[in-house]
């Protein structure tokens, strides 16, 4: 069952899929199509998931479950990546990738390999106050206090500690 997205409880679990590039227009009305359709039918052991999705930036798909009606299982989950692996295809985009990292810098959102983040960091281009898109926020309550926020307030927190001598 589909609610719109403001609507969904803030302990609903949530799932970020930070996209390799920017959605088009064409493509978010695909996106809000086929997802919508998704959460509407989207079910767990044949119990009706009350969910819903938001494409955040023209970058991300957030999708969402409210878990206090019924939980989301490991089928039902498995449900969720399949839709995802077809709009991959679809877009020739991909969503499942874990390696990079998301920043808000000069305006814009850039994305950045972990693999390059510490000498980033290192260089002073991130810093401790460089806006990161948290995808790793677990509910909507997270989502609206954490997806967006400093690097220090996020994973990326250890890169900034210094050592006390």
């Amino acid at each position: 069952m589909h609610v719109p997205f403001e609507n969904i409880d803030h302990n609903s679990r949530l799932w970020v899929f930070q996209a390799d590039r920017f959605f088009s227009d064409s493509e978010i009305e695909y996106l809000n199509l086929i997802l919508k359709n998704f959460t509407q039918e989207w079910t767990s052991h044949n119990h009706v998931l009350e969910s819903s999705f938001l494409i955040e930036s023209q970058r991300f798909i957030i999708l969402a479950v409210n878990e206090s009606l019924n939980d989301a299982s490991g089928c039902s989950i498995d449900k969720s990546v399949k839709i995802i692996k077809t709009i991959e295809e679809e877009l020739h985009i991909n969503l499942l990738d874990k390696t990079s990292v998301a920043f808000f810098v000069e305006e814009q959102i850039k994305t950045l390999k972990l693999s390059d983040l510490k000498a980033e960091i290192t260089k002073g281009s991130i810093t401790e106050n460089t806006l990161v898109f948290n995808t790793l926020v677990s509910n909507k309550a997270e989502y609206l206090e954490y997806f967006k926020c400093p690097a220090r307030q996020t994973w990326l927190k250890r890169y900034f500690v210094k050592s006390a001598i």
